[in-house]
């Protein structure tokens, strides 16, 4: 699975059965992964056993890291890790897989957050055979500070560290950024920044007034104010919450979203505001991003309400 899948993210926690620290030493020796100490089995064992069912060895438990929900129990793990072990590496592929399936909704929606933040970017060079792209090019910067994704793993691994359970912890984690940035220590740029050269054609930047301007060419002006004011009411959710994956995103496709999706040059206006769309398999979504400054957004909008209102 390292050579495969490199941020599968699986990780196997060995815990003992050995009654003695030489016994447990000489063993663990020949294992890649890590364990409970030997100290803190005593305090643990008997706990872990009790809660998820485990009555001989050797026995895997599959949890989900963030919620701590069983996702494979003990029982059915014996049966279907020999299976896929026979099967081969496709079939062990497949094992994991179908575990990443029944992980919760809302583990999956902060784990691909993270996952998005914390990738790194590295510059692209074009091969001898490939011609390099003439209109858009992406100069990073090199020794960058910390940037926000670093600074949400930070957080993260130091409230795990000291006992927080990891779904608080994640939720904390990026409720301490965003209170960062809203007391105003703002993070610089970081390796998934960058400063984009246009090589071709340059065309004028288009603003934000350029854009409710035309929306309001295209439609009634009642109609882009209510549309302002429905980003406004994602915003105001997010604020309550900013930790939480379910207030950040919304489908373009349910009735509320469709107030701004059906202005002429409606989503134009939205992305021009600070919000990503993106497409999925099933529909398309409006992103708030974690570095979104939630408040300052807020604040515009209204001044382009009010702009409206004045007409």
């Amino acid at each position: 699975l390292k050579e495969e899948r490199p941020t599968h993210g699986l990780e196997i926690v060995f815990v003992s059965g050995d009654r003695d620290a030489s016994s447990f030493s000489q063993y663990y020796r020949t294992m890649p992964w890590l364990a409970v100490p030997f100290e803190h089995l005593q305090a643990v064992k008997g706990a872990l056993n009790a809660t998820y069912g485990v009555r001989g060895i050797p026995s895997l438990v599959i949890l989900d890291a963030v919620s701590g929900q069983v996702v494979a129990s003990a029982n059915e793990t014996r049966q279907s890790v020999a299976m896929a072990c026979r099967g081969g590496e496709r079939q062990i592929e497949s094992l994991l897989d179908s575990w990443l399936q029944r992980v919760p909704q809302e583990t999956t929606e902060i784990l691909s957050m993270l996952e998005l933040s914390c990738n790194e970017l590295e510059p692209r060079i074009p091969s001898n055979h490939e011609k390099a792209n003439p209109y858009l090019l992406l100069e990073t910067k090199k020794d960058q500070p910390m940037d926000t994704a670093a600074r949400i793993k930070e957080f993260f691994e130091k409230l795990v560290a000291e006992g927080s359970d990891p779904t608080a912890a994640a939720a904390k984690a990026i409720g301490l950024v965003a209170e960062e940035q809203k007391a105003g220590n703002k993070l610089e740029p970081g390796p998934l920044d960058g400063m984009a050269v246009r090589m071709g054609p340059i065309s004028p930047a288009r603003t934000v007034e350029h854009y409710l301007e035309r929306a309001v060419d295209w439609n009634s002006v009642v109609s882009v104010k209510e549309s302002l004011e429905t980003a406004m009411k994602y915003l105001k959710n997010a604020e309550k919450e900013p930790w939480a994956p379910k207030f950040r995103s919304f489908k373009l496709s349910n009735k509320v979203a469709d107030r701004i999706t059906k202005l002429e040059g409606g989503l134009g206006l939205l992305e021009t505001l600070g919000f990503d769309i993106f497409a999925t398999n099933q529909d398309f979504k409006a992103v708030i991003p974690i570095a979104m400054d939630l408040e300052a957004t807020n604040q515009r909008l209204a001044q382009l309400v009010e702009k409206l209102n004045s007409r």
